[in-house]
């Protein structure tokens, strides 16, 4: 994780092919690689690798990657966007995450009540094609800088991530049999966090890029007298250093490059948005698929039952309960002595 993270922020900043992000690339996907050998040749790994074949599992563990990578992530991102996209201070900026934050704390109590006549897959499956939705709507919002569209997409954002937020570590935990819980609570917990790293790191890549390239054409074509600071400017600009981009545009007017700086991190946030809405939306449609099972007990149960039974085909095992049960037969003979004194001698014993 610290490898694709280090070679995504390199490779923006300094190009995909420099050395720092290919090292970085190159380390990740070899400690990746790695893992995987020493868990698959483990006889009690920390990961079982065989819970990835239920497919009923895969659709839950992306439903909580795509979760956090579509909705939760928008908590640090959309106060980064009122900041340098609209040019409110930190205090207005964090009054203005509330519509987001309440849907966000009431969605869970209305989830709960779905969940009475709907089932696991579907309200993830709902869930997400909110959080889908939401994200178009705050997008469209964010390019025409109209704050009634901005508040309607983050409650539906909001309320898409709240249907979720309970279901997620539910839906994970309810499809792997009941000894493998505890490893499935940590993969769920690994997968939302995993996709708040990623997610930031891959929408901040994004908003990065757009907004730069908005930028370097606006100040070159607007003004082009200062077309040479035009890269300096977009670099300060996607790294939300706003005021110091400002004053490197000196003697243009601060209102005028206050204005572009915003207009293009709000084309780089647009262009974030955008991908999380597809994220969200093409998560949902595998979701749905990936978690369809039969009543009773899940296809999961008796897919990961047949794997464990292929595991210990060819060992042996003997347990506490096949001892009770093997039958013991004594041989026993009475001797007419021990006849006589009322006493029994044991001459063979075997099990």
């Amino acid at each position: 994780m610290f490898g694709l993270t280090w070679g995504l922020i390199q490779g923006q900043a300094q190009g995909w092919l420099s050395t720092s992000a290919l090292a970085g690339f190159a380390g990740g996907f070899a400690a990746f690689i790695g893992f995987l050998t020493a868990e698959t040749n483990q006889a009690r790994p920390m990961l079982d690798l065989a819970l990835f074949r239920l497919p009923r599992f895969i659709g839950a563990v992306l439903a909580m990657f795509a979760y956090a990578a579509s909705a939760q992530v928008m908590a640090q991102l959309l106060p980064l966007y009122f900041q340098n996209g609209l040019g409110l201070p930190p205090l207005d900026a964090g009054l203005a995450m509330l519509p987001f934050a309440i849907a966000m704390l009431i969605l869970p109590q209305i989830g709960r009540w779905l969940g009475r006549y709907l089932a696991s897959h579907q309200i993830l499956a709902l869930g997400l094609s909110v959080v889908c939705f939401g994200n178009l709507v705050t997008a469209w919002g964010a390019a025409g800088n109209w704050w009634p569209l901005l508040i309607l997409g983050m409650i539906i954002l909001g309320s898409g991530g709240g249907l979720l937020n309970g279901d997620t570590q539910r839906a994970v935990m309810g499809v792997v049999p009941r000894e493998r819980a505890g490893m499935a609570s940590g993969i769920s917990t690994t997968s939302r966090f995993s996709g708040i790293l990623l997610g930031f790191v891959v929408l901040s890549t994004i908003i990065a890029i757009v907004a730069r390239a908005a930028l370097t054409t606006t100040i070159c074509a607007s003004i082009a007298s200062r077309c040479e600071a035009a890269t300096e400017f977009a670099r300060l600009v996607a790294a939300g250093d706003v005021p110091k981009a400002v004053a490197l545009m000196s003697p243009v007017s601060p209102t005028i490059a206050n204005e572009i700086a915003h207009r293009g991190y709000a084309a780089g946030f647009v262009a974030a948005l955008l991908t999380a809405a597809i994220v969200a939306g093409l998560s949902a449609i595998v979701v749905a698929i990936q978690m369809r099972s039969a009543r009773g007990r899940s296809s999961s149960q008796t897919a990961f039952a047949v794997v464990e039974e292929d595991r210990s085909v060819s060992k042996p095992i003997v347990s506490a309960a096949s001892v009770r049960a093997a039958p013991l037969v004594f041989d026993g003979a009475r001797t007419p002595d021990a006849a006589a004194g009322g006493t029994e001698r044991e001459d063979s014993c075997s099990a």
